[in-house]
């Protein structure tokens, strides 16, 4: 642990040989940052970082556990992006309604899955990175329904086994949303320093179409979906945001939006999904 004594930082640590506690001080480690002084659109691997691999949930159990309670509202509302550090087991959640998620997913990619799962040859090494990092975390996180194979994971409730460590010809943004209840898209950084939508598996949004947004910079995805007060409190420090972000400092935000029926895939009230042009009912 650690402790302030007259302003100085102290390591606190059990010496097992001495059986006793002794205290030393800590020196400080800057760790250099490789990619400080990068071009925008380009990286410089980091080899050293590796995601932590979680404990198992405690007690999960697809039938009785509940999703997580948020709360959606303050007592004083404002405008901000809404970010807060993320623990590394705590990425993906997982719960009771894992199997209305799933049944829906299939439902819906039996009849229009080409405009649901696009994967753009720029986003394609990131999608396969996605999977490799569900192929550590879920078996782990959640052992009572994934489970590692040689070339990829079995979901032990369905029965259904996806292949993709050696590659596939199966849409890789398609396999990971089928793996998980929420819906997925890759933002890709330009060598203009835009994040630009080339990867998405959005199946179950609700109100808004991967067609209308893909290959759309983040700045035009959210004006074209009407976000209130975007250019004015959120566009300059989202994409200083994004570009500043690194892997080994996750985030996580909460959104929320209300909708007047139960259809989950696509809200009725927003009008026809399959009109070329989505337009809300009025209220």
């Amino acid at each position: 642990m650690n402790q302030t004594n007259s302003g100085v930082l102290r390591s606190v640590f059990y010496d097992l040989d001495l059986s006793k506690w002794s205290r030393t001080p800590k020196k400080s480690v800057v760790k250099r940052d490789i990619n400080a002084n990068r071009k925008y659109g380009h990286w410089t691997p980091d080899y050293n970082f590796k995601t932590p691999t979680p404990p198992p949930y405690p007690n999960w159990d697809i039938n009785t556990t509940r999703p997580q309670p948020y709360r959606a509202f303050r007592h004083k509302y404002s405008i901000t992006m809404a970010i807060r550090n993320m623990d590394f087991h705590q990425w993906i959640e997982l719960d009771n309604e894992w199997l209305k998620f799933h049944n829906h997913k299939l439902e819906r990619t039996r009849e229009k899955k080409q405009e649901l799962c696009v994967t753009s040859p720029e986003a394609r090494d990131a999608a396969f990175e996605l999977l490799d990092e569900l192929w550590n975390y879920l078996p782990h996180r959640y052992p009572s329904l994934f489970q590692q194979t040689p070339d990829g994971l079995s979901n032990l409730v369905t029965g259904e086994s996806w292949s993709f460590k050696n590659g596939t010809k199966e849409d890789p943004m398609y396999i990971a949303a089928m793996l998980l209840q929420d819906d997925i898209a890759i933002m890709i950084e330009q060598e203009d320093g835009q994040y630009v939508l080339k990867g998405g598996a959005i199946m179950l949004a609700g109100f808004w179409r991967l067609k209308d947004k893909f290959n759309l910079p983040l700045s035009a995805i959210h004006t074209s979906g009407d976000v209130p007060k975007y250019k004015e409190k959120l566009q300059t420090g989202m994409e200083k945001f994004f570009i500043r972000q690194t892997c080994d400092k996750p985030v996580v935000r909460n959104n929320y939006f209300i909708q007047t029926d139960g259809n989950l895939p696509w809200s009725k009230s927003i009008g026809d999904e399959d009109k070329d042009v989505v337009v809300r009912d009025k209220v």
